[in-house]
């Protein structure tokens, strides 16, 4: 080989090895800024979460103190009762609340029969307490869940959605599923309030403030929406003039164990 053609052949490959070298770094470089952003997201998640779960608790002691420390003349038993069982509710959403970001990892899972946890929920206060009822039409539907954190996300769904309807009207729970994904539908009789809550959410960001000026909405819509997306699922909503609110849980195909 000539001196010419062994140089020429050199420098070929050091332009190659350079272009090279160069593509790697530029690649390593926007894969740490995407990672160092995804850091920051999670942190500033979990640091809101944490914040939230810590603030929310405070007044709930005082509140919880507050309803233990009734006058019987000035409040009715069953009032009492039922603000005790509320506040009982919210301490325990609250004491969940810190949990919730952290991924669910396949020990923590199992079968779930979402026709049966949704029943078990209903069962139990606030929402056996009077108020606007819930009716569950559903057939067994298995998913593979952490069962706890599940019902987090629809406890939490259902308060809210619940607390924004008459108490002379009711809910509809539906749980069904089909070969690509489990779904609970909540049907209500709201104006619209909670669906365009729950779409302003990526605005308004991991903050306490709700758009619908009722103190908890945007919190608990947060909570529920994380718990879908921790299972690979999601959490949507549509408003329909004349016809209420929709509200959609939907677990991929994927999250179930055959």
């Amino acid at each position: 080989m000539s001196l010419p053609i062994a140089i020429g052949s050199w420098g070929v490959a050091g332009l190659f090895a350079a272009l090279t070298v160069l593509v790697y770094v530029v690649m390593r470089s926007r894969l740490s800024r995407a990672m160092e952003a995804e850091r920051l997201a999670v942190e500033r998640r979990d640091r809101f979460y944490a914040v939230a779960a810590q603030e929310l608790d405070a007044p709930l002691v005082t509140l919880r103190t507050e309803v233990a420390g009734l006058d019987t003349w000035s409040a009715t038993p069953d009032r009492i009762i039922g603000l005790t069982r509320e506040v009982d509710q919210l301490r325990e959403l609250v004491s969940e609340l810190a949990r919730v970001p952290a991924p669910v990892n396949d020990s923590d899972r199992g079968e779930v029969d979402v026709a049966e946890l949704v029943r078990e929920i209903i069962a139990l206060p606030p929402f056996s307490d009077r108020g606007p009822s819930v009716i569950v039409r559903a057939a067994p539907t298995l998913v593979w869940a952490d069962r706890a954190r599940l019902s987090t996300g629809l406890r939490v769904l259902l308060w809210v959605v619940r607390r924004d309807v008459g108490p002379s009207e009711s809910l509809l729970v539906t749980v069904s599923a089909d070969e690509d994904a489990a779904y609970v539908e909540i049907d209500s009789g709201g104006g619209g309030e909670i669906a365009e809550a729950l779409d302003q959410l990526p605005a308004v960001g991991y903050g306490l403030t709700s758009p619908t000026g009722t103190p908890g909405t945007t919190l608990a819509l947060q909570v529920a929406s994380q718990v879908a997306r921790a299972h690979g699922g999601r959490l949507s909503a549509s408003a329909r003039v004349g016809q209420g609110e929709r509200f959609v849980l939907e677990l991929p195909r994927g999250s179930m164990r055959h």
